[in-house]
């Protein structure tokens, strides 16, 4: 029969804890003196993988601004997986994103089956399903792309920049009716498991990137009408979004498919490049922005003069936008999950710059763990190993995954937790590799130098990993989704 153990038996009964350990492994720590032990918990140190969609206006005023973006998205790319350096240790600020996929789907979603001229295909536009077609017009694309781009190491990220630039610069022959907010819900939601399959994982943040000069004009289900230029009672054409509101999907709709995206707000980041003015009431954090409606700028209106366009937000030499009002509510209501920029600019790059700032910021460990003993080899002083064990606690009771054993009682049987939540917590314990100093000639104590893991699955320790100690996986090994790390060190 199993046994029934407690964090205060792991936390103090110090020699049941440890494990026997194998020569592949080195020694586990020696029993110790409760006054010498150290146990705690902490949530996963493993970098989540990032999920960028972007949703990109191909209408025929998007041409500079799509030449914009792909110049300015690689810095993205270049901030996430090699962060800046404290200019006076020279260690990495944040820890890298190795793990990316990128999606792209434009705004074109048709125009319900009637017949619109600058709308090649009414009845569904290209609905939210992800473009992968290179660009013709660029130099150095690939002949084909997958459905997404993807990466799960640094040597290929820098390729994935210049293959962004190929599949995002979709061109300005997109439907002028701009549906923005509808794509990206279908890319991400009624998509997700069909057509988009597999680009948006789990355990993954996303990032949905709205660019756009235009305002949303996604419509309600039964408001298609909206698009028949037979219809004289709806006005002109062009200012049509603007005048019926009603026919207009209610924002709430977006806000809640881009919550439902992921139960912690932590792990979403809604990022808007859209008409508004280039003040501070409506640039930053959708937290920081509460006035950027009341702005005059963001006023819109029908332009007087023409009678057919709506007065611009903001104007650059290249071409004006319009006031994106439905962007800035999601904004607002996301708060410190969105961030909004000016698309009435030369250069994107500030805003991507604070973008990755957001994003690191939400890729920060929640917990730093402290120093942790390390011991030399004896046979071998470059090689380091922590004096300590670490066990996961599973969410549930399932069998221990490969490469883990279960934490064992006196007489060999495994054993399990049982918590306030009414559940049964299996308990595994995962092999540590051994980690080797660059510089033989270094010691492992010596907590600034730098350390590489050696062959094997399982966890290390990095005393110097991005300016604080990082426990951090090999060989494949990861932490299981809603599972709990327990740290026993000797000291």
């Amino acid at each position: 029969m199993r046994s029934i153990v407690t964090f205060l038996l792991c936390a103090f009964a110090v020699p049941a804890c440890l494990p026997t350990g194998d020569a592949s492994t080195g020694p586990p720590p020696k029993p110790c003196p409760d006054s010498m032990h150290m146990s705690f918990e902490f949530p996963s140190t493993r970098v989540p993988p990032v999920d960028i969609l972007v949703v990109i206006d191909n209408s025929m005023s998007m041409a500079e601004e799509q030449a914009n973006l792909a110049h300015s998205f690689p810095n993205l790319l270049g901030k996430l997986i090699d962060p800046p350096r404290d200019p006076d240790s020279g260690r990495q600020l944040h820890a890298p994103v190795t793990d990316i996929h990128i999606g792209v789907v434009s705004t074109d979603m048709g125009t319900g089956g009637y017949s619109v001229e600058t709308c090649s295909d009414p009845i569904d536009g290209d609905d939210g399903i992800l473009l992968h077609t290179p660009n013709p017009s660029i130099a150095g694309c690939d002949a084909s792309y997958p459905t997404y781009l993807s990466s799960e190491s640094e040597e290929h990220i820098d390729r994935m920049a210049t293959d962004f630039g190929c599949i995002a610069t979709l061109g300005i022959d997109g439907c002028g009716f701009e549906q923005q907010l509808k794509a990206g819900k279908k890319a991400l939601v009624d998509h997700r498991d069909g057509a988009n399959a597999g680009f948006l994982r789990p355990d993954s943040l996303v990032i949905v990137l709205y660019l756009t000069d235009e305002e949303d004009c996604s419509i309600v289900a039964g408001g298609e009408g909206i698009f028949d230029t037979l219809d004289s009672s709806l006005g002109h054409l062009g200012l049509r979004c603007y005048h019926h509101p009603e026919l207009m999907e209610p924002v709430e709709t977006y806000i809640e498919a881009l919550r439902s995206l992921r139960a912690d707000p932590d792990r979403l980041i809604a990022a808007f490049l859209v008409g508004v003015p280039e003040h501070d009431d409506c640039l930053g954090l959708g937290s920081d922005i509460p006035g950027c409606l009341d702005h005059p700028d963001m006023a819109g209106g029908v332009d007087p003069v023409s009678m057919t366009r709506l007065t611009p937000t903001c104007v650059t030499s290249t071409g004006e936008a319009y006031a994106g009002r439905r962007f800035v509510e999601i904004a607002q209501a996301l708060g410190e999950s969105s961030i909004v920029g000016s698309i009435c600019t030369d250069d994107f790059q500030p805003f991507i710059r604070d973008l990755a700032d957001l994003v690191h910021d939400r890729l920060r460990p929640a917990a730093p763990i402290p120093p942790l003993p390390v011991e030399a080899d004896a046979e071998d002083p470059s090689l380091c190993r922590a004096s300590c064990t670490l066990v996961e606690v599973l969410p549930d009771l399932r069998e221990c995954p490969a490469g883990r054993t279960c934490v064992t009682d006196g007489d060999g049987l495994c054993t399990f937790e049982q918590h306030g939540d009414g559940l049964l917590h299996s308990l595994c314990e995962l092999p540590q590799v051994p980690t080797r100093l660059l510089d033989p000639g270094d010691d492992c104590l010596d907590a600034t130098v730098a350390h590489v893991p050696e062959e094997g699955a399982g966890w290390y320790y990095v005393p110097t990993t991005y300016g604080v100690p990082r426990i951090r996986y090999a060989g494949g090994a990861s932490q299981v989704p809603g599972s709990t790390m327990r740290l026993s060190c000797c000291f």
